[in-house]
């Protein structure tokens, strides 16, 4: 996909010019928190991909965006990079792709969990420490309820799955006594 190859380059470029954790880490919540408000409002985003549109006006609509959300130093001039540069339209890639090489470079991974029922503090701190461990890095998780899993939880870490969910062990117990 063309758009994630041009995403890429950009992130790797914010990853090299900001390599500091703490920039790194600032940048990617802002860029998730940005793409998603670009995503979520329309008429946002047809102003800021309209040609018509001056670049003027672009730069400051995006500068009271970023002084709204509280963006860091660092993230308001890589989005304002990519105003510039015309690729407004691929931030989320930009965002995703910025996530997955900053995390690479932090040690740590992104951890998709689904569980039957909201966890406590307590479980959540267990299950994140138990994931680091299988992961060999900081998992990094996000967390969603799915009452039809019955009782456990699954949760991916890139393409591995590991399955903990009472639906899974009957699955199983009915394929092992069929």
């Amino acid at each position: 996909m063309k758009e994630t190859a041009i995403a890429r380059r950009y992130a790797k470029a914010f990853v090299e010019k900001f390599p500091e954790p703490g920039p790194l880490e600032a940048m990617g919540r802002d860029f998730a928190a940005f793409s998603s408000v670009f995503e979520g409002e329309k008429t946002l985003k047809m102003v800021m991909l309209n040609p018509a549109v001056p670049p003027e006006a672009k730069l400051a609509i995006l500068n009271n965006i970023m002084e709204k959300m509280d963006l860091a130093d660092a993230s308001r001039k890589a989005l304002v990079h990519v105003l510039k540069k015309k690729r407004m339209d691929i931030i989320r890639f930009i965002a995703a792709e910025f996530e997955r090489i900053s995390f690479e470079v932090l040690g740590k991974v992104r951890a998709r969990v689904t569980s039957a029922v909201e966890l406590t503090a307590e479980e959540a701190g267990a299950l994140q420490k138990s994931l680091s461990e299988f992961s060999g890095k900081e998992a990094v998780m996000e967390i969603k309820v799915d009452p039809s899993l019955i009782g456990g939880v699954v949760a991916r870490i890139g393409s591995v799955v590991y399955d903990g969910s009472v639906a899974n062990q009957l699955k199983s117990l009915r394929v092992r006594l069929n």
